[in-house]
């Protein structure tokens, strides 16, 4: 047996099985774990010279160890880190772009479990922007509607078919059309669907003979119009067709794609939030708590309030500047993907939090409920 061989099948191979990931820049291979019972981010599992060859990787296979080449990650790891260490928040963004290029075992049970509450997470903040954008829908409607539109003397039903079908064509929507004898109902259901996230959008218009009303709506609302108001009905349609095959199918898809993560991106991202909160609650006393799902850490953080002193007070007063109320916090909330893009950014802002409005990563300030304890 040749040396190196000797050398490489004496090395611990439970260290090395035990990882996530190994890298490898040609020379040295680092392992990455990532433990909670042993600390909140990704440390170095295992360090040594470039042995991931022959028998070697194939015993990794078998355990599923994924190998990867990644010259200056590998070698800056490797370079810059013991045994042991927890990986620090700079080289988050890069580990995240590598654990979620990572294969997974599909018949991971936890990895399904968990993939199940993101879909059912997803489809909840979906379901609450499609009822935001159709009651600015309804709001803006009623407001340019003021004056009575002209009324309508024809059969509403006929009428519907063909406007129905000019806009099935236009938005290249899925239309269903039925009609009732028993309760003399006309029903057009179109429908916008998204294959690539498996989501619907649905409008109704029933047209009842019968009662003399014609019903329009969604899965969150349905308005009603008088038989002869077909023109204003369908005037309403449109308006409803036209937010969501524009706004609101733009905003579902980019709440899809900013949502996508895996278990192991999740873990990192929440356990380093929950790491950055109780450090700056140790460096600042400001009290806090957190709220999470699968998709966003919501966290309520006090506000520090700076004239606790009676004589700062009097300075502020003096020189006229408005003491503002103490009892006060910041309601902050951001996306998972969007704090991996840049833990350093929000580390800082946690600091010195200031409002804002980006949609994936927003914080307002709210007065304090005084009988909510911040710590729980």
């Amino acid at each position: 047996m040749k040396n190196d061989e000797f050398r490489t099948w004496s090395i611990d191979m439970s260290k090395l099985t035990c990882c996530d990931v190994i890298l490898t820049n040609g020379l040295e291979h680092v392992g990455i774990k990532l433990d909670y019972n042993y600390s909140d981010a990704p440390f170095i599992a295992s360090k040594g010279a470039c042995i991931v060859t022959g028998p070697v990787r194939r015993i990794l296979e078998e355990a599923g160890i994924p190998c990867v080449e990644n010259k200056p990650l590998a070698g800056s790891l490797f370079q810059n880190y013991e045994i042991g260490e927890p990986i620090s928040i700079d080289y988050y963004n890069v580990l995240a772009k590598l654990y979620s290029n990572l294969v997974k075992d599909s018949g991971n049970t936890d990895e399904s479990d968990f993939l199940e509450r993101l879909n059912k997470d997803v489809l909840s903040d979906v379901r609450r922007l499609e009822e935001r954008i159709y009651k600015k829908v309804i709001r803006r409607f009623e407001k340019q509607e003021g004056a009575c539109a002209a009324l309508y003397e024809g059969e509403a039903g006929e009428y519907l078919k063909n406007e129905i079908r000019t806009l099935t064509e236009f938005y290249k929507l899925n239309a269903r059309y039925s009609y009732n004898p028993a309760t003399k109902n006309h029903e057009f259901y179109l429908e916008t669907y998204i294959k690539e996230y498996d989501l619907d959008f649905w409008q109704v218009i029933i047209v009842s003979e019968k009662e003399q009303n014609i019903y329009v709506g969604s899965r969150h609302f349905i308005k009603i119009f008088a038989y002869n108001e077909v023109d204003t009905a369908i005037k309403f349609f449109k308006e409803m067709l036209k937010a969501c095959n524009g706004e609101l199918k733009e905003a579902a898809q980019a709440y899809c794609e900013e949502y996508k993560i895996n278990p192991r991106l999740y873990e990192i991202a929440l356990n380093s939030i929950k790491t950055m909160l109780e450090m700056n609650y140790n460096k600042t006393g400001l009290d806090y708590v957190i709220h999470s799902d699968t998709t966003r850490v919501g966290i309520l953080l006090k506000k520090k309030y700076l004239f606790e002193d009676e004589t700062m007070k009097m300075i502020a007063t003096i020189n006229g500047v408005n003491i503002p109320p103490k009892n006060r916090m910041y309601e902050i909330v951001i996306t998972y993907n969007e704090f991996l893009r840049n833990p350093e950014l929000f580390k800082k802002f946690l600091e010195d939090p200031k409002p804002m409005k980006k949609w994936n990563f927003w914080c307002k300030e709210r007065r304090c409920n005084k009988k909510m304890s911040l710590r729980d």
